[in-house]
């Protein structure tokens, strides 16, 4: 180290100052420099630093020259002067990249008032911050999976199939998410970005500009499917009127597809053998015809945020030894399994077109009934049919004004004056009215079932259909069911099984009265038995109640239905889709119906008679504790 310079006590306290800070830098160059380079001096210091910089400036040089024969050189250009003579000769790093050892600053920086800048201000505490969902990032690289086949038949010249998997892998977000695509999308909409992304940068956030919505901004400007020649002519005033305006449009276009009127026949059985069955007519059925709602809604600008290709989803965790792993994250009907099975399907499925070469893509439908009472007093009542798309995420759909709930049918009830003709024709109507009307009920849904399921959707259930999407592209779409949603009295009719039945349940063939045993693993042994739809003893027992005059629940009709808690309905589903339909999986659990509004219900019911039991004043204290806080 230098010779510290004495410091007496009439010298000015500034010079005092830089010289110990001075010192300071020094004492800290010392750690970052090499012990072998000699003692610290101001050059040693510098030609530490600026050494392999000076070398790499060299070598360019030396390069340059060798290739132009005019260049001149300078025979004393690459010596540098030292003072120091006893500084040894050090061989600088040919790297490139190397950075220099950065000298760590003796003071804060300061700002313009004289205090310390922060650089965490404005930055909330890991409890207080709420960060918001994002989507993986943008398609990488495609990872090519390639097998070889060999040819089974004999043949003199080996044969060789390659099947080649595109499947791609992105990269990692913030949360660690990241998806593996089986092939390579088309489109991506949690990718896409446009002018109404960046008219509504005024209206996120808060009234304050920062940073980081300044960032936001700047990214969208670079993302490379923005074109800034669309910002030509650019004003803020007429792009948030014409983004208006088509909302307006929208909205009161989207239900283009209006409804239609119509009337359903069901066939009724005269319980004789001498008196044929007949055909009552049930008016007032509003519907829309199913590939109208699907080819609005894959036109419409909603599909925009589409998933054509769906994707397992995974996260990256790393445990507390450090150790990192993948785990399978399942947050939406387009990345589970049963979606991405069908989407293997449909490279197989055939078409209508020789030699198509468009893009085949599922579109997952969703249905929701649910039979609803207008009034509290009155008899107003409202069967509707719901459908949404599981290719748009669970965020979108669950938004009130999203658009993303397509109204398909509404299912009237049996008229009084229908009801009365019927009570005329059966014979049987004084002792099995019941049996007779919720018979007549079944046939009822399932003949607006297989009205819907027309001719042209099963044609495009089997072929597809050709639909020039929101993004100008056609693709050949496939309709697939895959959930329906409803309580359990529409899930009896749907399944076309009895209510409370010996087998009440519609997915599998466990018995009432092993319903005791729900938990336990005898139970779990018991479900995995699947309900099987005997559609020949369906057929058989029809046979009976409509041509030999045999009762509905008679004693011949009891004998073959009634251990699998059967009807004598056949299921449009499975008429109309084929026996491979698996019905028990698209009925799907209702967490409204059969859990929020039955079991906790009941047990919450419970817990309130309990508490009678115990005292009044615990009720009150169970009411007191769900008063508002701002009440």
């Amino acid at each position: 180290m230098p010779e510290q310079e004495p410091e007496g006590d009439d010298e000015d306290p500034a010079v005092t100052r830089r010289k110990q800070q001075r010192r300071k830098r020094l004492r800290q160059a010392a750690v970052l420099t090499d012990y072998t380079s000699g003692p610290v001096t101001n050059n040693n210091i510098r030609e530490s630093i600026i050494a392999p910089f000076s070398e790499a400036s060299s070598s360019a040089q030396a390069s340059s020259s060798a290739q132009d024969p005019l260049s001149i050189q300078n025979p004393d250009a690459s010596q540098t002067p030292s003072s120091d003579s006893h500084i040894p000769d050090i061989q600088p790093s040919h790297d490139l990249n190397y950075e220099p050892p950065t000298l760590l600053s003796s003071e804060p920086e300061m700002s313009a008032n004289g205090r310390p800048v922060r650089t965490t201000r404005g930055r909330l505490p890991a409890r207080y911050r709420d960060d918001l969902p994002q989507a993986a990032p943008a398609v990488a690289a495609p990872e090519v999976d390639a097998t070889q086949e060999q040819a089974t038949a004999p043949s003199h010249i080996r044969r060789v199939f390659l099947l080649v998997h595109d499947c791609l892998k992105t990269g990692l977000n913030r949360f660690g998410l990241w998806r593996e695509y089986p092939d390579r999308p088309s489109h991506d909409p949690d990718g896409e970005v446009g002018v109404e992304d960046l008219s509504n940068i005024p209206h996120n956030g808060n009234s304050t500009k920062s940073n980081h919505e300044m960032d936001e901004l700047a990214h969208i400007l670079q993302r490379p499917d923005f074109k800034i020649e669309e910002l030509k002519g650019y004003n803020a005033q007429t792009a948030n009127k014409k983004i208006t305006k088509a909302d307006e449009d929208w909205a009161q276009n989207r239900l283009k597809d209006s409804f239609v009127e119509t009337s359903v026949e069901i066939e009724v059985p005269s319980g004789d053998e001498n008196i044929p069955s007949k055909k009552f007519e049930i008016p007032q059925l509003l519907y829309r015809d199913p590939l109208s709602v699907i080819r609005a809604a894959f036109s419409d600008r909603l599909a925009g945020h589409f998933h054509y290709t769906p994707f397992k989803l995974f996260q990256e965790v790393t445990d507390d030894n450090g150790k990192t792993s993948s785990k399978r994250i399942y947050s939406d009907l387009y990345n589970s399994d049963v979606f991405i099975e069908e989407h293997k399907k449909l490279h197989r499925a055939p078409t209508d077109e020789p030699g198509c070469k468009r893009e085949k893509v599922v579109a997952a439908l969703m249905c929701w009934s649910d039979a609803t009472q207008l009034a509290n007093f009155g008899t107003a009542k409202l069967w509707p049919i719901y459908m949404m798309f599981g290719n748009l995420s669970k965020y979108i759909r669950a938004s009130p004004n999203s658009g993303a709930v397509h109204h398909l049918a509404y299912i009237p009830g049996i008229p009084d004056s229908v009801k009365y003709e019927i009570s005329k024709f059966n014979v049987n109507w004084g002792t099995q009215s019941k049996e007779i009307m919720a018979h007549c009920n079944r046939e009822l849904y399932h003949a607006i079932l297989r009205f819907l399921l027309n001719d042209d959707f099963i044609h495009a259930y089997k072929y597809g259909i050709v639909i020039k999407c929101f993004d100008g592209v056609e693709r050949r779409v496939y309709p697939r069911f895959f959930t329906w949603s409803a309580d359990y009295p529409e899930k009896v009719l749907l399944a076309t099984i009895r209510d409370f039945g010996s087998c009440p349940c519609p997915r599998c063939l466990c018995p009432k009265s092993k319903l005791d045993l729900m938990g336990s693993t005898r139970d779990m042994k018991l479900r995995t038995k699947f309900r099987t739809f005997l559609q020949d003893k369906v057929k058989l027992v029809r046979r009976w109640i409509y041509c030999e005059g045999t009762k509905i629940r008679g004693s011949a009709a009891e004998r073959v239905l009634k251990d699998t808690s059967s009807v004598p309905t056949t299921n449009a589903f499975l008429d109309r889709l084929g026996p491979d339909f698996n019905l028990t999986r698209m009925l799907v659990v209702d967490l409204m119906h059969e859990f929020e509004l039955g079991v906790w219900k009941a047990l919450f019911s419970h817990l309130i008679r309990v508490l009678y039991v115990v005292g009044q004043q615990y009720v009150e204290l169970l009411d007191n504790r769900r008063v508002s806080l701002f009440m």
